[in-house]
């Protein structure tokens, strides 16, 4: 069988057929939504490993977004963004005209998903956190264009988080109404997306511009291949535009032994660890993501204040825990930048107390 998911060197010429017109857009959670894996090229796409690829991999990559490009259905449009910006950001051999060209495409392909998405409108309610998840890509992109530049800006980071924060406060608008009229699976759907846009801002809150943290790439994202290797963020350590390492962060509402044993990626629990005021168990987003707008902008009362300090604490000793766990064998022969770790007990995914000044 041949190993799609390997980062051996691509072809020269990568070309799969563009989907034919027997196919059209299924329900994305209903029995035909594996329909869309019977599009060679993104079902190609999806078996590459969830860590970042290689050299060859990333040229591999770069030739199923010029086919993915062609189609307008925005599930494909927007991984085709992705794999342009996650070669961009892996390829070390690029310059960085040659990776803003990259970024630059992902933009385009990205703003045409979301217009495409938007045209939809209610064909199916159940796939209504896709315009939000393209929204968050858009968000993050200046950060990595300042990464490609070599020259990331505190500026840079808070036009991010001021982006995120108004894409959640839509979504969170969104998901209240969903709630009220008894859609309850798509707004839950939605406090999930709420719950990973509070994890991004608080890692952007560090505004080091040695760590970049975006929204994971597209396959990472879905977990029909490779679910242990699911992640929703992805936390970037590079120096002057250079990456050195990438880690998988994978959020979910609770932790449990179950979870923690299916994920390979970090974990953060957003009950216990986004919660305002220390809180084990709050299932709203809202409260967290108006403690962290309101720090950014010197309106933060003490206790929202003593939040934010309290999450940031305990990312800080998630991400230091989890790196002291030890690393799981390489998934696959590749010099991949992404690394994952064996985790911590379930028990150790606690609050951290805010540290004395």
């Amino acid at each position: 069988m041949e190993r799609l998911g390997s980062c051996a060197d691509a072809p020269e010429q990568y070309t799969l057929p563009l989907l034919t017109e027997k196919h059209t857009r299924p329900e994305r959670f209903s029995s035909h939504y594996y329909d869309y894996l019977d599009h060679a090229t993104y079902r190609h796409y999806l078996l590459m490993h969830k860590m970042s690829p290689g050299e060859g991999g990333a040229r591999r990559l770069e030739a199923m977004a010029g086919v993915l490009s062609a189609e307008t259905d925005p599930l494909f449009l927007s991984a085709a963004a992705s794999a342009y910006l996650e070669s961009g950001i892996v390829r070390d051999s690029l310059d960085v005209t040659s990776k803003l060209v990259l970024a630059g495409k992902a933009e385009m392909l990205w703003e045409q998903a979301l217009r495409n998405e938007s045209t939809l409108g209610d064909v199916n309610q159940s796939e209504n956190d896709a315009q939000y998840r393209i929204a968050m890509n858009l968000a993050c992109l200046p950060m990595v264009r300042a990464m490609f530049t070599g020259d990331v800006m505190p500026e840079v980071i808070d036009e991010s988080i001021e982006k995120l924060i108004g894409i959640g406060d839509v979504c969170g608008a969104e998901e209240e109404l969903d709630r009220s009229v008894g859609r309850i699976d798509s707004a839950n759907m939605l406090v999930g997306v709420q719950h990973e846009i509070n994890a991004l801002i608080s890692l952007m809150y560090r505004k080091d511009p040695r760590f970049i943290a975006i929204p994971s790439f597209h396959r990472a994202g879905t977990g029909y291949y490779y679910p242990e290797q699911t992640h929703d963020i992805e936390l970037i350590s590079q120096h002057y535009g250079k990456v050195r390492h990438i880690l998988p962060i994978e959020v979910k509402a609770r932790m449990s032994n179950r979870t923690a044993k299916r994920y390979r990626a970090m974990l953060v629990g957003a009950r216990v660890h986004l919660g305002v005021g220390g809180s084990v168990d709050q299932r709203d987003p809202s409260p967290t993501r108006q403690a962290l707008n309101k720090y950014r902008s010197g309106e933060a009362t003490d206790a929202e204040k003593e939040t934010v300090l309290l999450i940031q604490s305990t990312i800080g000793d998630l991400i230091s825990e989890y790196k002291k766990s030890g690393k799981h064998k390489p998934l696959i022969r590749s010099k991949s930048q992404m690394s994952y770790y064996k985790g911590a007990p379930i028990d150790r995914y606690q609050p951290t107390p805010v540290r004395a000044a």
